[in-house]
């Protein structure tokens, strides 16, 4: 049984759809639905199927500009199959050819991580992450260890995080590093935070933790000083932070932290005095006296 969205109406009741291919299916068959997604959060509809499904009958997963990263997520999840092309011969809009999907004998032992953001096609993220798990995977061969899991990271687009909890229900769902404009949300939308990410009021990593509840970490202003120190920034030097969004937020928390001076340029000055007000009512001395 195969069912799939039209592009013209992508907000079909996915679940009603399911529950109504299951009454239809006998031993043996195989349920198929497809949606369309014009972005992430559309693909997503899709892959709360499979979170809710336990029968190994289901094939989920999304077409359209937004799926190409939950196409492959699919099969992480529980898709008993999806659909890859020859090399440069895409049959549908985000379809993995088949020499760039990761080879798996096992796609259910694999952890999803991502990098959320939009826009987020620029990001070099994948490129980093997959590069430390390959190199994880050999350090641990080397000395005789047992192997980490394998793991795949991938570009997330999302423009809100509001459905977090039940899109990254499953298990699989490890770890999302997160960056602009959602860096608050990630803060909102996580079961606890870190001390800092509280007193920033923002976040930039959300990690699964053991009991399955998720916690947002703030690491952009430790990051980007250590980044400076390591090409000679002198210990004493006042910082000039350009923008006043959340990764700024970070970065300025940690300069005050530090006790250093504080200066912050920005397209909308009230948007940068509205972040250090902000800042000082969280307890941070000196976002005061920062200058814009």
């Amino acid at each position: 049984w195969s069912w799939h969205e039209a592009a013209e109406s992508p907000e079909s009741d996915l679940t009603t759809i399911r529950q109504q291919l299951a009454q239809r299916q006998r031993p043996g068959d195989y349920c198929k639905i497809v949606a369309w997604a014009d972005r992430h959060e559309q693909a997503m509809r899709a892959l709360r199927l499979l979170q809710q499904e336990d029968s190994g009958r289901l094939v989920a997963f999304a077409q359209g500009p937004g799926s190409r990263t939950a196409r492959l997520w699919a099969l992480a999840l529980g898709s008993a199959w999806s659909y890859a092309c020859w090399r440069g011969e895409a049959t549908a809009p985000g379809q993995w050819s088949e020499h760039e999907l990761p080879e798996r004998k096992n796609w259910q032992d694999l952890d999803l991580h991502g990098v959320f953001g939009d826009p987020i096609e620029h990001s070099r993220s994948p490129e980093l992450w997959m590069t430390a798990f390959r190199a994880e995977q050999v350090l641990a061969r080397c000395r005789q260890e047992a192997a980490p899991r394998p793991a795949h990271y991938a570009r997330v687009q999302h423009a809100r995080l509001e459905d977090f909890r039940l899109d990254y229900a499953a298990p699989a769902f490890r770890a999302f590093s997160v960056t602009t404009p959602l860096k608050e949300q990630a803060l909102a939308v996580a079961d606890e935070a870190s001390p800092l990410a509280q007193q920033v009021g923002a976040a930039n990593f959300l990690r699964r933790l053991d009991d399955g509840r998720w916690r947002a970490e703030q690491t952009d202003g430790a990051g980007a000083l250590a980044a400076l120190t390591e090409q000679g920034l002198p210990e004493s030097a006042p910082i000039l932070l350009i923008g006043a969004g959340g990764a700024a937020r970070g970065v300025a928390a940690e300069v005050l932290r530090r006790g250093r001076r504080l200066g912050v340029a920005a397209r909308r000055p009230d948007a940068a005095r509205a972040m250090l007000a902000d800042l000082a009512e969280r307890g941070l001395q000196g976002a005061r006296d920062a200058t814009v």
